[in-house]
């Protein structure tokens, strides 16, 4: 309320919210640190939502980088919760990547700078909790699902 970007907060937790339901990705260890890196992250994206405009070009090229980590590396699970079956993977992955596209469809013909950067900076933050260096950088274990072996056929 007091940066005046509650209505850009609302819309960009709505776009990564959306996407986080399929690509899943990395928790904070504890209460604090989750309340301490969501607030500079998603403050600084809504802030900066209202305020850049990208060239098209750059918009073209970030969209594709997103989509080819969405291919890579969604859907990423956690210690407390794996995708141990094999179907489930193959399912997010599929939904994350066609959520991606339906997001660039989307800043493409609606031609609205501001609704634009909520669907990308929502998309970009995913790609930051999937990344297994960022799950590294965490001290957390990447491919949970693996330690289970035996149901990476299911």
């Amino acid at each position: 309320f007091i940066l005046g970007i509650y209505k850009n907060l609302f819309f960009l937790l709505l776009s990564f919210n959306f996407i986080r339901l399929f690509a899943f990705g990395m928790h904070a260890n504890n209460s604090f640190m989750c309340l301490l890196l969501s607030s500079i992250i998603f403050l600084g994206f809504a802030f900066a939502s209202k305020y850049v405009a990208l060239n098209i070009n750059l918009v073209a090229i970030l969209y594709l980088l997103i989509i080819l980590i969405m291919i890579l590396y969604a859907p990423a699970d956690t210690v407390k919760r794996p995708l141990i079956k094999r179907k489930k993977r193959i399912k997010f992955k599929f939904l994350s990547v066609l959520v991606t596209i339906i997001y660039f469809i989307l800043t493409i013909f609606l031609n609205n700078n501001t609704i634009s950067n909520y669907l990308l900076f929502g998309l970009i933050i995913e790609c930051i909790l999937i990344l297994p260096i960022t799950y590294k950088l965490f001290g957390m274990p990447y491919n949970n699902y693996k330690t289970y072996g035996l149901s990476t056929k299911n």
